[in-house]
């Protein structure tokens, strides 16, 4: 028998385990369910089941026409280790009635604290806990020295008033057999819905952030199918399928039902008190998702493929950045929308559980079931539609932190013009003023103003363009600084910076040529727009869609805008003690910000210790070196003008 060489042992050896374990056998997986009920959640539970007097009191006990008489009032619910820890103000009135008159009542004040163990009835589903000990105290903080009949009475009415206190996990899970199977194929929701069948709690644990209780649920997996023979690739044909056309469209109106969605999300944080790091986390989370889906669209390829669900991974992963807000600013108060909150996060919950089953599984975000999500956080009253519309929405600017919208130009261009191609054909428009009646303003003219006035002349003098350009954006930067309240780097080192901006991005143009035709300026792949190259979808809500095209005024205070909240916010906060005096360091993060969003701001200092550039990256910088020194004539090279 031939000797075998080692290579063919470990091809053998891996060809067995593949084998053994390569194919994963059908059959029923065990997964845990988390509900997490946070501590305001449970206070305000608590206060909604117990605490219903007036000024979210209870009364504990009222014997004897008040002779008797416990007050509860102040409900704080915290951990204490392994248990539950309340804290309440406490009145106590002990007294004896002799012929329907109370007799020398004996009248306290002060805190009770009370130890309860959690536990879960699952057979009844519900959350309660069990009082074991409990203290009281003065107004000092320190421990009371109380009578026994006080001792008595609390122990014997106040323990078991407080044992009464649960919280019924029924509706949370009910709603999750409404809303999981909204996120599987059609084919794939009776298996779904005999899943949800076996759902059953099985553990409670008391932890510093909540009290999570584990539901477990027994899910069957298909067996894997087993990998099929690798095709022979004929020669040339090695390049994938192009993606076509209306696999391009279905991704689209998929993804926009997604981001009306998480624009749902944000907008149920209207009106919170949010914190400035809490509003650039959420403007991060909107505008990482919103670029991920321009990159997708520019080169389409795998993420429209549903192993690799841009959507579904958006959906998640965002999700993890927007809970932990969500819940503080959600929760803290009563209201009837509590147990909606607790449904909404128990169903992002769970499908973040089952996600970790893999694509075998089936799970997709589908536009029906990130309605009925939509429909749990809508304080409105309303059932949201998930419309993809470009209008601007001051909410969201204010949220966002971005304030008032920016104003709009008083020329109101009319619909007609913005509609495709978007473009002026000039000769049509002279015999428009041509033939326009005696005192009617021709269509368009208020329009066509502008553009002229911002259009780059051709075969003329081109330094009056540059110049007015140049002062029109430095204004506009100005106006941004002085808005953001930023001392450094200065008003001064901004203006440059914007200067650099605008030629990397648009050679200073927000109006091209094309023949005979006006038309503002798009980008290679047909999302952004005029001088500051603003990206329509990526700040969709944000900025007037109309103003954008056509004012380029309006552009450049949109697109300073951005830039300062990108330096001001997220490129700053990446220098260390040691570079916060590099200028040069700090606009080249805040052009990689500008040209790929807030993530970019970490991804720009990776390339920048490793000195692997993007080649935004150098272009950026050649000219931003040009600026510093005075050289705004060169910008007239990418204008066909100069050198």
């Amino acid at each position: 028998m031939p000797r075998l060489r080692f290579a063919n042992v470990i091809c053998l050896l891996a060809m067995g385990l593949c084998l053994l374990f390569g194919a994963r056998q059908a059959g029923a997986a065990e997964v845990l369910l988390p509900i997490t009920l946070d501590y305001p959640f449970i206070r305000n539970a608590f206060i909604r089941n117990a605490f219903t007097e007036p000024g979210q009191r209870a009364v504990a006990v009222n014997q004897d026409q008040g002779c008797t008489l416990i007050e509860l009032w102040d409900l704080q619910v915290q951990p204490d280790g392994e248990r539950v820890k309340l804290i309440t103000r406490i009145k106590i009135k002990a007294g004896f009635t002799i012929l329907g008159k109370c007799l020398n009542p004996v009248n306290w004040e002060g805190v009770l604290e009370a130890w309860q163990k959690a536990e879960v009835d699952a057979e009844a589903m519900r959350f309660k806990v069990v009082t074991q000990e409990s203290r009281l105290l003065g107004d000092d903080g320190k421990p009371a020295v109380v009578g026994n009949l006080i001792l008595s009475l609390v122990e014997t009415h106040v323990h078991a008033y407080l044992n009464q206190l649960n919280i019924n996990l029924q509706p949370p899970v009910k709603d999750l057999g409404v809303q999981l199977p909204l996120f599987f194929r059609d084919e794939q929701r009776a298996r779904v819905e005999a899943w949800l069948q076996s759902l059953k709690p099985v553990s409670v644990s008391v932890l510093p952030q909540a009290v999570k209780v584990l539901m477990s649920m027994q899910v069957d997996l298909p067996p894997a199918a087993p990998a099929p023979p690798a095709p022979e690739i004929p020669p040339g044909a090695l390049e994938p399928a192009p993606i076509t056309e209306r696999q391009v469209e279905a991704f689209t109106k998929y993804w926009e039902a997604w981001d009306a969605y998480l624009v749902t999300q944000i907008m149920s944080l209207a009106g919170k008190d949010l914190s400035a790091e809490e509003r650039d986390q959420l403007l991060a989370a909107v505008l990482d998702a919103r670029f991920g889906f321009v990159r997708a669209l520019v080169q389409p390829g795998q993420e429209m493929n549903p192993e690799h669900d841009l959507v579904r991974q958006q959906f998640l992963e965002t999700w993890q950045r927007l809970a932990p807000i969500m819940r503080k600013h959600l929760l803290p108060e009563p209201s009837a929308s509590l147990f909606n909150y607790l449904a909404f996060f128990t169903a992002y919950d769970a499908l973040a559980a089952l996600d970790k089953l893999g694509p075998a599984l089936g799970l997709e975000i589908s536009r029906q079931g990130l309605m009925r999500l939509a429909r749990l956080v809508d304080q409105a009253g309303f059932y949201p539609e998930l419309d993809y519309a470009y209008e601007v929405d001051p909410k969201l600017r204010t949220i966002l932190g971005f304030g008032p919208p920016l104003p709009v130009s008083g020329r109101r261009y009319d619909p007609r013009d913005l509609a495709p191609p978007e473009r002026f054909d000039l000769f049509s428009w002279l015999v428009s003023r041509a033939h326009a009646a005696e005192g009617e303003e021709p269509r368009g003219t208020g329009k066509m103003a502008n553009v002229l006035e911002w259009a780059p002349p051709k075969g003329k003098e081109i330094k009056p363009y540059l110049n007015k350009t140049k002062d029109m954006l430095a204004q506009a930067a100005r106006l941004a600084w002085e808005k953001g309240e930023q001392e450094k780097p200065g008003p001064d080192y901004f203006v440059e910076l914007v200067w650099a901006t605008a030629w990397q991005e648009s050679c200073w143009r927000q109006f091209e040529r094309t023949g005979g035709e006006l038309v503002y300026l798009r980008s290679y792949n047909n999302t952004s727009v005029g001088i500051m190259q603003i990206n329509e979808r990526v700040w969709r809500g944000l900025y007037d869609i109309s103003s954008l095209r056509w004012d380029a005024v309006y552009n450049g205070r949109a697109g300073c805008e951005i830039l300062e909240n990108y330096l001001r916010r997220y490129a700053l906060a990446e220098l260390k003690p040691e570079e916060s005096q590099d200028g040069d360091l700090l606009a080249r993060i805040v052009y990689a910000t500008y040209n790929g969003g807030p993530a970019q701001a970490k991804a720009y200092m990776k390339r920048h210790k490793n000195s692997r550039f993007w080649k935004s990256d150098r272009l950026f910088w050649q000219k931003y070196k040009l600026v510093k020194k005075g050289e705004l004539d060169r910008v007239a090279s990418c204008l066909g003008q100069g050198g």
